[in-house]
């Protein structure tokens, strides 16, 4: 388990990169907070298939394993 304590005004998602980095997994699940080509990118350089929603702003939608992510909790 990994963990990086950042101010309560700080947001999650700038602590994805550095909370995987030298984890290996086969999928990454998160929710549509993590939804950003850098982090989608990094998970993909390390031959792991992201899990994470598109937010609905998001010009071109993508595809995910919805029935994946509905487990993301257990």
């Amino acid at each position: 388990m990994r963990f990086i304590l950042t101010g309560g005004q700080a947001g999650d998602a700038p602590q994805a990169i550095p909370l995987l980095t030298g984890i290996k997994a086969s999928h990454v699940i998160a929710d549509k907070g993590y939804d950003s080509d850098g982090i989608l990118e990094f998970v993909h350089g390390q031959g792991a298939v992201a899990v994470i929603p598109p937010r609905s702003n998001r010009k071109t939608q993508r595809e995910y394993d919805r029935q994946l992510y509905k487990e993301r909790n257990q």
